[in-house]
């Protein structure tokens, strides 16, 4: 009787050793698929997005630590005042440049001055160049803002003149700035709201060729005085518009896009549209453009127009003003004013 409990004992015991021995088992093969899935669902995401663990940048910025996510951080977005290097295009083929010389009607100093993706633009819209100006002029003298500039006033105390001179050379105190415009036919509109209509392309560009010892808020503009021209709008404000400010970055040997816009800061119908950035301290150069298109119902005709710049030489900003004749940044005590004006014909 004492033999048969304990062999039923030992029966029991033996039962349950088999049991957990197997349940072990189980685990154990459970880990190792667990396992094989987790590495396999890993790969294809490798795979698919060419890097392990960033499939947690996918759902936006993690505020882990990187250390405790085992992944880096994503990077930030670009603030609105941009630092973006400039993108050098490749060189234009010798196809491009005769047509820019032999359609657009365009010389060789005038290639070399303008932006390769701007060239190629002209290329694409068969532009036809109807006229062009370039000027350097003193915007600085000795350093001063504006006790060496004589300025005129109406009896009215408003300021008639306080205008960049034409450099004559030989002044390396004077601080000198570039400006070159460009009007373009484009032709008649074919399609879409603007049909029948012709338009044409006011683009300019400014370059600092030393940099400006007033640093401050400084302006861009282009106007006419012709009623004829029209400035197309959206949402309030002119439309085909945009403009941008780059600096010389010494040394690194680049340039940055520091601001740009494909918003005015001012705009007038059937007038012009201005432009105002910040020009920073410390580069050695500055240069910058602006476009508008315009467009006219008049089977022929002929405008005047008129790229301005603005430098001030203290915190009061630019300010534009339609006058009595055109568009332009409005001359002051503390912002002088230097042009470059063109004849469109249609």
């Amino acid at each position: 009787m004492r033999i048969n409990l304990k062999w039923k004992g030992y029966k029991t015991f033996l039962v349950i050793i088999t049991f957990l021995i197997g349940l072990t088992i189980t685990e154990n093969v459970s880990a190792k698929e667990s396992n094989k899935i987790q590495k396999e669902e890993d790969s294809i995401i490798e795979q698919n997005l060419g890097y392990g663990c960033d499939m947690e940048n996918m759902l936006g910025p993690i505020d882990l630590d990187p250390k405790e996510s085992g992944c880096p951080k994503p990077k930030p977005e670009p603030p609105a005042e941009t630092e973006d290097e400039e993108v050098q295009s490749k060189d234009l083929t010798i196809t491009e440049t005769l047509y820019l010389k032999n359609n657009v009607g365009l010389t060789e100093d005038m290639i070399k001055e303008i932006p390769i993706d701007e060239l190629r633009y002209l290329i694409e819209e068969e532009a036809v160049l109807s006229s062009s100006s370039s000027q350097t002029l003193i915007a600085e003298d000795e350093g001063n803002s504006t006790s060496n500039t004589s300025i005129e006033t109406s009896d009215t105390g408003v300021i008639t003149d306080n205008i960049m001179k034409p450099n004559q050379g030989g002044d390396l105190n004077k601080k000198k700035i570039k400006l070159n415009s460009y009007v373009y036919k484009l032709g008649t509109v074919t399609k879409g709201k603007w049909k029948g209509y012709k338009r044409f392309k006011l683009y300019g560009t400014w370059k600092w060729l030393s940099a400006p010892i007033n640093t401050y808020t400084d302006a861009f503009a282009v106007g006419f005085g012709d009623p004829n021209l029209v400035i197309p709008t959206a949402k309030g404000d002119a439309d085909e518009f945009s403009a941008d400010y780059y600096r010389w970055d010494s040394r690194m040997k680049k340039w940055y896009l520091t601001q740009y816009s494909f918003n005015t800061n001012n705009f007038e119908p059937n007038g012009g549209v201005g432009w105002k950035f910040n020009i920073r301290r410390g580069a050695a150069q500055h240069k910058g453009q602006l476009t508008q298109y315009v467009y006219t119902r008049a089977t022929h005709g002929d405008a005047n127009i008129k790229f301005t710049y603005g430098h001030a030489h203290t915190i009061f900003t630019p300010s534009f003003s339609k006058g009595t004749s055109w568009y332009s940044v409005l001359p002051s005590i503390t912002v002088k004013v230097g042009y470059a004006a063109n004849t469109l014909r249609w």
